[in-house]
């Protein structure tokens, strides 16, 4: 399908019109460290100039577009050879005022994954830390918490994690399911494998800001770039040990912690990056027209 774009720009007459490559997760495979396509970049441009249209700013009326600052920076820091093909935008996401409500504190503490439990969001990482947690506050005698799946789970020949809650069914939650499950949550666990999502922008974790719910998060260079621009927006991790230990001083508090509010206020506040509104913006001004 990309490499029709060029085809169907040079057919239409429009060789002056300006040509912007959005790329997401196949950035990944691209760049990435143990990527087995090291030179597919080079391979697309060339294949795109082809085509009739001279790839690159420098060059003419085409360019590369990311949606997240830490994949620019990645790129600037790991490839600046190319790096001036591209800009950055922040995902962008529409907010619903009524999708925000504050966790009921008197429910059961509860830790969610949001998503599909795919192996690079390190979702048997999830599962070893609902077991762990559970089996030391039950040893313990002390508070135990719930662990729960927010998002379809494929139940044809998989092994259930007792010590999660899974969603009902194994097809996709309608949105007013997940917002359900979504809220009943006090915080969102993202054990992320950081090198997956070097070149990949997640969706997700805006469902953090959305519901304003505070992260737990492995550290990355994507969650490293959230939290410099927003604050604190919940804990970086530097290990699954961390993370563990992080869970466990949560569920010591009989009350959420003192610090919660104040993440809260920094997803709160961190919104309005995102608004569709404010990156139209953005990008008017990075692709506006020059003498």
């Amino acid at each position: 399908t990309t490499f029709l774009v060029p085809r169907i720009v040079l057919a239409s007459g429009a060789s002056s019109l300006q040509v912007v490559f959005v790329l997401h997760g196949g950035l990944a495979d691209m760049l990435g460290e143990h990527s087995t396509s090291k030179h597919y970049l080079q391979t697309l441009k060339t294949r795109i100039r082809k085509a009739g249209i001279q790839l690159g700013r420098r060059w003419g009326n085409a360019s590369f577009l990311v949606l997240a600052e830490h994949i620019m920076q990645n790129i600037e820091a790991k490839h600046s050879s190319i790096a001036d093909l591209f800009d950055w935008i922040d995902l962008p996401y529409l907010f619903s005022a009524s999708s925000t409500m504050s966790p009921d504190i008197s429910n059961q503490l509860l830790f969610a994954f949001l998503g599909s439990p795919r192996k690079q969001k390190g979702y048997e990482l999830f599962e070893q830390l609902a077991t762990d947690v559970k089996r030391r506050q039950r040893q313990q005698n002390q508070r135990v918490p719930e662990f729960a799946l927010i998002g379809a789970y494929k139940r044809e020949g998989a092994v259930f994690n007792s010590d999660v809650l899974y969603p009902p069914s194994n097809t996709k939650l309608a949105p007013a399911e997940y917002s359900r499950f979504a809220r009943r949550a006090q915080y969102f666990v993202f054990p992320y494998n950081p090198e997956k999502y070097d070149y990949t922008a997640s969706a997700a974790l805006l469902d953090a800001f959305l519901y304003e719910r505070p992260v737990i998060a492995l550290r990355s260079s994507m969650f490293e770039s959230y939290f410099k621009r927003f604050g604190e927006i919940g804990y970086l991790c530097d290990t699954y040990e961390d993370m563990y230990q992080q869970v466990v001083e949560i569920c010591s508090h009989d009350t959420l912690p003192s610090e919660y509010l104040n993440q809260v206020e920094a997803l709160r506040r961190g919104k309005d990056a995102f608004n569709p509104n404010r990156i139209a913006e953005k990008l008017a001004d990075l692709y506006k027209p020059t003498d």
